[in-house]
């Protein structure tokens, strides 16, 4: 089976840096996890994690290739 190019997996995110729609560095996916409604993106900031669901409305765009999550997150 092929790997899908369009296709995001839980593993791509792993690592990713995520900014936000105002540029501003939230941190890094450390983990993704699923808690029934819908996937989690937990990411590690310099103070804290915040908790993202993976859902359209939170996310901009996805750089597979230099690993930058763009998401519409204020924090």
């Amino acid at each position: 089976m092929q790997k899908d190019e369009e296709a995001i997996y839980w593993n791509d995110l792993l690592g990713c840096e995520v900014v936000n729609d105002s540029e501003i560095m939230l941190g890094t996916v450390y983990k993704v996890d699923n808690h029934g409604a819908s996937d989690l993106i937990f990411i590690k900031t310099d103070n804290d994690d915040i908790i993202i669901p993976l859902e359209d409305i939170f996310l901009i765009d996805f750089d597979k290739h230099n690993k930058i999550l763009r998401v519409d997150w204020d924090i």
